[in-house]
């Protein structure tokens, strides 16, 4: 995927991934586009935050209209309790490393065990999508799918 031009502004930004989406999905037809669904609007670090985290699966939604492609989103607690299994640090966890965060205590080390070297957190993220929908979602209604 080529970078996003934040520094244009969001509107910029949803043009170049919307034309690089339109692309992708003609050339790839995949069944299906999943993705985490962003954090309610008064956890987001900001507005601008806010705006790129609801407005890029907007036009994701727009693109796979078009496409004629099924388009879905979960919460990142289904994701991590599906795919990995918990989705909360133990309170001995806590205990122990009291800046440990989630994301380096169950994201990383399931990563990890997959044989993956991700070294940024969304793209581990993005890891776990991948894995729910070609693990826990291939076998519960029993079909082969090629998410996106």
């Amino acid at each position: 995927m080529r970078e996003l031009p934040k520094e244009d502004g969001l509107g910029a930004c949803c043009a170049t991934f919307e034309d690089w989406l339109d692309e992708f999905l003609e050339n790839e037809r995949p069944d299906l586009i999943s993705y985490e669904a962003p954090l309610a609007p008064d956890l987001q670090g900001s507005r601008e935050t806010c705006e790129y985290n609801y407005g890029l699966p907007f036009a994701a939604r727009g693109c796979a209209f078009r496409a004629q492609i099924e388009i879905v989103s979960h919460s990142i607690d289904t994701l991590r309790g599906a795919v990995i299994g918990r989705t909360r640090l133990t309170e001995d966890e806590k205990r122990v490393r009291p800046r440990l965060t989630v994301k380096k205590a169950i994201i990383e080390p399931w990563v990890r065990s997959m044989g993956w070297s991700i070294g940024d957190d969304n793209a581990r993220d993005a890891a776990v999508v991948w894995g729910y929908e070609v693990g826990m979602r291939h076998e519960m209604f029993g079909r082969k799918r090629r998410p996106a």
